[in-house]
């Protein structure tokens, strides 16, 4: 499968889609994204002479990948691997949670994946061996928790855990949170 937009850019192997009830597209495996922020859609840095120094993109792999229209949600589950300038995170299975601001007043007729920019970050989940850790300096701090709950809006990152208590863990010290 490839898909390129503005705004995503698709591959992997396998591919099953309804647009009829459901609204899914499914990726079976080996799944590479790169996820273009809204401010980096080419189409705007060409007419707008945004720097492209600005250009902000998020690059993931996953074993497989739901796209859920219906429910804007994008699921990556399997062996997750997130990469964006400063950071990598890993984990089983990641949910990415869409707004929905101008789909709310106007839907596409045929009911296709709308993927031009009318869908911002709303919240991420990490589940299963979360790590974030800086990409570019292996000794630099790591986070590792059973679940991330990230919220866009307000910026914050929560650490949580099951079966182990969230922590940081540095080349010298741990610090442990329940």
């Amino acid at each position: 499968v490839r898909f390129r937009s503005p705004l995503i850019d698709l591959d992997g192997i396998g591919f099953e889609a309804n647009f009829d009830n459901s609204r899914t597209v499914l990726v079976n495996s080996d799944v590479n994204v790169i996820l273009r922020m809204a401010a980096s859609d080419p189409r705007k840095l060409a007419v707008d002479g945004v720097d492209k120094k600005d250009y902000s993109f998020v690059r993931a792999y996953s074993d497989s990948l739901l796209i859920d229209i219906k429910h804007n949600q994008i699921m990556l589950v399997g062996s997750v691997r997130v990469i964006d300038r400063s950071s990598v995170l890993t984990c089983d299975r990641l949910t990415i949670f869409l707004d929905d601001e101008k789909q709310k007043t106007s839907t596409p007729a045929s009911g296709a994946l709308a993927l031009d920019g009318d869908k911002g970050l709303s919240r991420i989940l990490a589940d299963g061996n979360v790590v974030v850790s800086n990409g570019k300096n292996a000794n630099a701090a790591r986070a590792v928790a059973d679940h991330l709950i990230y919220d866009a809006k307000l910026g914050i990152f929560t650490f949580t855990g099951d079966r182990n208590n969230p922590r940081i863990e540095t080349k010298q010290e741990v610090i442990s949170g329940k």
